[in-house]
């Protein structure tokens, strides 16, 4: 993004996708920073650059409980079922959670109305996945 990007942008609309890229990084940068392993998985999520731009000005300019009250006003059950497991697998994907990462995840649980029950499964295997030591890397 170049220096004047910002002048004269209008405010997105947040709509499914930008919330899906919105929820990957805020949980992401839930340490502080995205740094660069964290950029580069949102982006490829996210398939094109003109997405993950957005979704990343969306989260500078939203508090992030802002942006899960906003995006459960507007996603159906599916969909943020959808957008709370690709952000659980984006916070796991060192194999664990941090509790930065987990507090927002939390949040996200209780404002999309998801339980622990729903998820327990799914997100064993999101950690088996991302859990790349027992290759030895």
């Amino acid at each position: 993004m170049g220096l004047f990007d910002e002048v004269g942008a209008r405010e997105p609309r947040l709509t499914p996708a930008l919330a899906l890229g919105s929820a990957l990084v805020f949980v992401a940068s839930a340490g502080g920073v995205l740094d660069e392993d964290a950029f580069a998985l949102v982006a490829r999520r996210l398939e094109t650059e003109s997405r993950f731009e957005e979704a990343v000005r969306y989260a500078s300019r939203h508090s992030f409980e802002a942006f899960v009250t906003g995006a459960n006003e507007i996603l159906n059950q599916d969909q943020r079922f959808c957008i709370f497991l690709n952000a659980v697998d984006v916070g796991l994907r060192h194999g664990r959670i941090g509790p930065a990462r987990e507090a927002r995840l939390v949040r996200m649980m209780e404002v999309f109305g998801i339980s622990e029950d729903e998820v327990r499964g799914a997100v064993a295997t999101l950690a088996t996945k991302n859990d790349t030591s027992v290759l030895g890397l």
